[in-house]
This record gives C-alpha cells, sequence and structure tokens, in this order.
C-alpha cells in the first residue's frame, strides 16, 4: 500500500468521491430513456399498439441502402464504456487543477504573511521589499511547477523534500543577507530566535493537551510530562524534517497532532523493495507497535498504571484506526 501523506490525504480522498458520483450518476442516466419507453410499450394496451403499429415485440432493424448514412472507420462511435471513462478522465483532470490553483493561491498567501511581518518587525524599505518579493516569487514558480506534476510526484521522499524546500524558510537566511543591513541582520537573527521558541513551545503544549484529553494529570506530574514533551518538541523542531516542514507549511504552523516519524518510517518501508506486500504490512504495524511502547514508557515513574493502561490504549486505537493513512497518533 502507498503511504497517501496526510496532507493530500482528505484532497486525493474528495477526488475519488467525486469520481465515484459521476460514475453513479452517468450510470444511473445512462439507458434511463430506454427503459421509460420499454415499460411504456409494456403496459401499452392493444389499441395503444395497433396506433403505433407495434405487437408488444421488439421492433426489427431497419437497415439503410442509403450511402449517405454509412459510417467510416474514422467515425465510428465509441463504445459507451469508453466514453463514460473518457469523461470521468476530463472531470478528474479538471479537479486536479482546480485543486492545484487553490493550493498555490493558498501558498502565495502564506507567502505575502511571511513578507508583511518581516517589513513590519525589521522596517524593510520599499526597495527591501521589492527584493523580498522577488525571493518569494520565485518560490511560487517552483511550487506551481511541482503541483503541475500531480501529487504522484509527492509520493518520495526525494519529492517530499524538494516541496519542503520550496515551502519552508531554509533559504531565506541567506537571502536575507543580500537584502538587510547588518543592524537589520541583527534584528532578524532575534526574530527567528523568538519564532523558535514560540514553535517548541506550541508543539509541547498541544502534545500535554493531547495526552490529558486521555488521563488526568496533578501539577507534579503536568511538570514532569511537560519537561519531557518540549524536550521532545525541541528535537523535533531542530531536526526540521521534510514531513514536518510540509504539515506546518500546508497548515499554515497550525499543526495537528500527527507523529511525522512515524510517516518517515513507513515511507522507508514501502520504499524497501526487497519486502513484499504481506512483509512491508508486519514491518509497518512491529514499527507502529514499537512507536507506542516508546511513547508509553518514556512516562515511566510519571505516570500511574492506570493512567499508563489508558494511554496505551488510546494510542492503540488511534494506530488501528489510522494504520492506513501512514501514522498518525497522539504524542
Amino acid at each position: 500500500m502507498k503511504p497517501t501523506y496526510l496532507l493530500f490525504g482528505a484532497a486525493i480522498a474528495v477526488s475519488f468521491g467525486a469520481g465515484w458520483i459521476l460514475n453513479n450518476s452517468d450510470s444511473e442516466s445512462g439507458g434511463g430513456s430506454e427503459k421509460t419507453a420499454q415499460g411504456k410499450q409494456q403496459n401499452a394496451g392493444p389499441a395503444e399498439l395497433a396506433a403505433t403499429g407495434t405487437s408488444g415485440k421488439p421492433a426489427s432493424p431497419r437497415k439503410s441502402v442509403s450511402p449517405s448514412n454509412s459510417v467510416s472507420k474514422d467515425e465510428e462511435v465509441k463504445p459507451e464504456g469508453e466514453t463514460r471513462d473518457a469523461e470521468r478522465q476530463k472531470r478528474r483532470e479538471e479537479w486536479r487543477k482546480q485543486m492545484s490553483s487553490r493550493m498555490v493561491d493558498r501558498q502565495q498567501k502564506q507567502f505575502d504573511a511571511k513578507i508583511a511581518n518581516l517589513v513590519e518587525k525589521l522596517g524593510l524599505t520599499p526597495q527591501q521589499e521589492e527584493q523580498l518579493r522577488a525571493h518569494y516569487a520565485k518560490k511560487i514558480e517552483a511550487y506551481e511547477e511541482m503541483m503541475a506534476g500531480g501529487f504522484e510526484g509527492m509520493r518520495s521522499m526525494d519529492g517530499m523534500e524538494k516541496m519542503a524546500a520550496i515551502m519552508g524558510d531554509g533559504d531565506l537566511t541567506a537571502a536575507m543577507e543580500e537584502i538587510l543591513t547588518d543592524e537589520q541582520l541583527g534584528d532578524f537573527e532575534a526574530l527567528k530566535t523568538s519564532e523558535r521558541k514560540n514553535d517548541i513551545e506550541s508543539s509541547a503544549m498541544k502534545s500535554m493537551a493531547s495526552l490529558q484529553g486521555v488521563v488526568t494529570l496533578d501539577d507534579t506530574q503536568k511538570d514532569a510530562v511537560y519537561d519531557i514533551l518540549y524536550a521532545e518538541a525541541e528535537s523535533n523542531v531542530d531536526k526540521n524534517s521534510p514531513v514536518s516542514s510540509m504539515m506546518s507549511a500546508f497548515t499554515g504552523g497550525m499543526m495537528m497532532n500527527i507523529d511525522t516519524s512515524m510517516v518517515e518510517q513507513r515511507m522507508a518501508i514501502e520504499a524497501d523493495e526487497s519486502l513484499d506486500a504481506e512483509q512491508k504490512k508486519a514491518k509497518v504495524e512491529e514499527m507502529q507497535q514499537a512507536n507506542i511502547d516508546a511513547k508509553v514508557q518514556r512516562f515511566d515513574g510519571i505516570l500511574t498504571e492506570t493512567q499508563q493502561s489508558q494511554y496505551r490504549q488510546s494510542l492503540e486505537s488511534q494506530t488501528r484506526w489510522m494504520r492506513g493513512w501512514g501514522g498518525r497518533g497522539r504524542r
């Protein structure tokens, strides 16, 4: 099973859903008038049949000898099934283009918001702002090229790394060194430090809220658990993996509670061509169970046995539910 990656899972699901609806609407509408006509003929009385010149049996098709009614090979009518398949493919392609356009617009808005923030915080001149916009314009062009290739191009780690580089700000410091004054560069570094701290605290608090949705912690437990979650969040922010970068960019920084490490581990398993489908499935389940064990054990000596049991059951329940999605779970 190929990982559908949580960022695009909803979009792909909607795509298939739309295709299914279109398929069923076509099949329900196709042949409807023919069935109605047959029904009317079957229910018609002798007088009506006489008036129409039918006997209740299907009329034999008349063969025309007129040359004008002959059909050349180039004009042969395609089978009904092929026509419907072509129409569905066309609709899906149109939907993909619309979705790509919306995502490009959304990314442009995110870049515009970043520019506005930097202009305000660093006091950029109009000329500096123009240079900064040129930097992000190149990123939008690269983003459009990636989206034009469809979602398939992002189903590999290489594709995700390319997209993460485009959407992220790993190249922003180098660009700012060409744009800002020395004083502004100092302010820029201070701004990055502040934003990093906010990202860490936000991630730790979301993980904390997720855990407290399962077990009730006293004040002492809260402090001990938060220290562990903060250290993990700090490590994840500094690691800046492609999956994490894409998740953050696609959600506008409003990170959902997604275990990106499990997504990456699953991708590695799926990419292992030495394994067959059953072996991959077994390795994914083994990896997910090991992940659950590690998450529970990190709170040894902090959570009670009852709390650990509740937490484990919650993780196992979510893993079963999300098994086909690539490994989303509680932190």
